[in-house]
């Protein structure tokens, strides 16, 4: 997997926060589940959708339609969170961050703050790093 280069200027709270937000809305099976989170010029989420999986891996298809929602809607920021029991990031949840942080770089305003795998303990951030605090 690639490794992090960059680090994230957001606090380790805001990603409790996303993390107990995407928790507090979660089925037991959700596994997979990818969460589209929009933010304001504060950072914070002000309204989002989930996307169930399908059993599907996401194809060209997939990233440039979720492109074309994010930027439809023309807010400042959003941040994708995808749930797994375990915390830990598959190589799927990389790719989505490479599509989708070129895709919106090069088409919108929009800023990929960061990709968020939220665990039943814990979440991992693409930027952000680990928290392994209860939930």
């Amino acid at each position: 997997m690639p490794t992090n280069e960059k680090h994230s200027e957001l606090p380790a709270t805001w990603y409790d926060d996303v993390a107990a937000d995407v928790r507090g809305r979660m089925r037991s099976d959700d596994e997979g589940c990818l969460w589209v989170l929009f933010t304001d010029d504060e950072h914070v989420v002000q309204v989002g959708f989930a996307l169930e999986p399908d059993g599907r891996e996401l194809g060209e298809m997939e990233y440039d339609g979720l492109t074309h929602i994010i930027g439809e809607l023309d807010l400042p920021g959003v941040v994708i969170a995808v749930t797994r029991a375990d915390g830990e990031p598959l190589a799927e949840d990389w790719t989505l961050w490479e599509e989708l942080g070129g895709r919106l770089a090069a088409l919108t305003r929009c800023v990929l703050h960061d990709l968020v795998v939220v665990g039943d303990r814990s979440w991992w951030a693409v930027l952000g790093g680990r928290s392994t605090r209860a939930a």
